[in-house]
């Protein structure tokens, strides 16, 4: 891409890169900007920066006029059409403020040159990095001394001290945590491949920290879907956390007694990838490792126990997962919670298919003791939707979803981004946080860029391919 001179592209393919990762570090530091103002505040930085890149940017132009920005913004336009017909305009900012941050962040990042694009990729992994090594030292201190220096950033419960970031919800930062994660598989300059490696497993032990259930698959979904487009560093990260993960999940829970294992869990997840990756640290090379007879016959020695292993990792990771402090406990009641909100929309859904209540509607459910009360989420996305704008609304983002995810098919890390969004929306409200759909815009058009302008469209694709399967058929025959 050329624009002006070469110095003068160069100059404002940097400062839009450096803006991109301001507005998702400083929105995500300011809380997500999930209050009504802020997310009002957040929509307007982010249709001024999708102007600055419109004028500066030629590609830009050929993006935003794409029928899938249109579509996603007519969603948006409806869901705060309803929310004014309901009165509660300020509430629908939250969904809308984040579909149109989505839509500014992939069309002003996909315009940006390879350069710029990895820039804005390792800026949003290295603030990742910086904030959750912030949160687990947090974490450790809260652990050891019963309140951290960032006490709002922690949420005690019965089960352990989780850390919850700066956007105060453990789901959501986890989910902003697995969107920097997958940020550092598109870094391919080779010489800072350990420091990628190292901040990642730095944001995974976030996320691990975070114990928020729906995020943690959601981030597994990611992983399998991304597969072997990841990095060889972020595989040797991936390695190091499953490793620890059950370590890192059982020191937390042990808060008070023994503090100082959680720094050692913490720490043993980095001298896992140290480990693994030690032939990259050495000699500085991806594709070579120093020969080494003790650790080819461990290595053996794993492959044949795979499977016992990998049994048992599963049974202890999902087993601290899904009950509460001690397994005696039973499972976690948020679990039951969440079922009998889930019945109550459903029963409300029933009662106003076409029309819905109105973008987040509050509601009667029972709470975890059988009690009646109020229930302000219901703590899935796509219910959520329903409920808001009826069956019609439901059908809309689902289309849109497989809209998206046909259009990013060639594109594995941005298919895993999606697929994150996806699964993490069926277990709470992320997409109502309007700095994860920045987020994840960004990271999806970092690896899809300009490419995405040399596809053909589907009906020329099915065309083409059709023609060539008569011509085989014509020459076979």
């Amino acid at each position: 891409m050329v624009v002006g001179t070469a110095s003068g592209e160069r100059i404002d393919d940097r400062a839009l890169a450096v803006e991109c990762v301001a507005v998702g570090l400083g929105m995500a530091v300011a809380g997500g900007a999930f209050a009504p103002p802020a997310a009002a505040v957040f929509a307007g930085v982010a249709i001024a920066l999708l102007i600055v890149g419109l004028v500066l940017l030629p590609t830009a132009r050929l993006l935003v006029r794409s029928r899938l920005s249109y579509a996603v913004l007519a969603f948006a336009a409806w869901w705060t059409a309803s929310g004014l017909a309901h009165h509660d305009g300020m509430v629908a900012m939250r969904l809308a403020a984040g579909m149109v941050g989505s839509v500014a962040a992939y069309v002003v990042v996909g315009a940006l040159t390879t350069r710029g694009r990895e820039l804005v990729a390792a800026g949003f992994l290295g603030g990742a990095a910086i904030l959750a090594g912030t949160g687990l030292i947090d974490v450790s201190v809260a652990m050891a001394a019963g309140r951290g220096p960032f006490d709002s950033w922690l949420l005690t419960d019965e089960r352990s001290v989780r850390l919850a970031g700066p956007l105060h919800y453990p789901e959501a930062f986890a989910l902003w945590l697995s969107f920097s994660f997958l940020a550092g598989a598109l870094v391919r300059t080779r010489r800072v491949q350990p420091l990628v490696s190292l901040s990642q497993v730095v944001v995974g032990c976030g996320i691990l920290a975070s114990e928020s259930r729906g995020a943690l698959v959601a981030f597994a979904a990611a992983l399998i879907v991304a597969g072997r487009r990841l990095s060889r560093a972020t595989r040797n990260a991936v390695v190091a956390l499953a490793v620890c993960a059950p370590l890192v999940l059982a020191a937390q829970r042990l808060a008070g007694a023994t503090a100082v294992l959680y720094p050692l869990s913490l720490a043993a997840a980095v001298l896992t990838v140290l480990l693994i990756g030690r032939g990259l640290l050495v000699r500085g090379r991806l594709d070579q490792r120093p020969a080494n007879r003790w650790r080819d016959r461990v290595m053996a020695a794993v492959l044949r126990l795979r499977w016992l292993i990998g049994g048992v990792w599963l049974v202890t990771t999902c087993g601290l997962l899904v009950t509460q402090r001690r397994w005696v406990d039973g499972l976690d009641p948020s679990w039951w919670q969440r079922l009998r909100v889930a019945k109550a929309a459903i029963h409300l859904i029933s009662g106003h298919v076409w029309s819905g209540l109105g973008p987040d509607p509050v509601f009667r459910a029972p709470t975890a003791t059988g009690v009646p009360g109020w229930a302000y989420f219901t703590h899935n996305e796509f219910l959520e939707i329903a409920l808001s704008l009826g069956i019609p609304g439901l059908v809309a983002v689902v289309a849109l979803a497989a809209w998206v995810a046909w259009r990013l098919r060639p594109h594995r890390i941005g298919l895993a981004v999606l697929a994150a969004v996806v699964v993490a929306g069926l277990f709470d409200f992320g997409w109502h946080f309007p700095v994860l759909g920045w987020v994840a815009a960004s990271v999806a058009a970092c690896e899809v860029g300009q490419r995405r302008l040399r596809r053909q469209p589907f009906g020329v694709w099915c065309a083409r391919n059709c023609r060539r399967v008569v011509k085989s058929c014509t020459l076979a025959g």
